[in-house]
């Protein structure tokens, strides 16, 4: 049973595989939509489908206590909440950012359907909070770029 769970190690048996269920789901939604990513605006529906199937899956795993899967997607979430506000120019570094965040929480998904547990890459998670703190200095979001 994870540490930071809330439940009783039987409720965990039940409930850890509508969690996987969910967050496969929510996975799929988001990798149908990246091929859409380099048309989306603001505002548009692509994006606004995306963000809330991260923001499901960022709620469903830090209810179950999957911290570590949590904090990645609400890292992923912060920056769709940026691309929500405008686009930055920074050649595309948000749609690869975005890419590997769905790659790094298929894995974590895996890890915790086989009990092995998860540790997000500290590289991605690195990148993303670089990413967004310059996108938080910018007035517009417009000047984001890795660091």
């Amino acid at each position: 049973m994870d540490a930071n769970s809330p439940f009783t190690e039987q409720e965990m048996a039940m409930l850890r595989p509508v969690f996987l269920t969910s967050g496969r789901e929510h996975l799929e939604t988001m990798g149908r939509l990246q091929g859409e990513l380099p048309g989306l605006v603001p505002d548009g529906d692509a994006l606004k489908q995306f963000h809330r199937a991260i923001h499901s899956l960022k709620g469903a795993a830090l209810q179950m206590g999957f911290l570590q899967i949590g904090g990645l997607a609400g890292l992923l979430e912060r920056v769709v909440l940026v691309l929500q506000e405008s686009m930055p120019d920074d050649d595309g570094r948000w749609q690869t950012l975005l890419q590997q965040g769905h790659t790094a929480l298929d894995t974590a998904l895996t890890a915790t359907e086989q009990e092995t547990g998860f540790t997000p890459a500290g590289e991605l998670v690195t990148e993303l909070e670089q990413w967004l703190a310059q996108c938080e200095q910018s007035a517009s979001g417009e000047q984001c770029a890795s660091g």
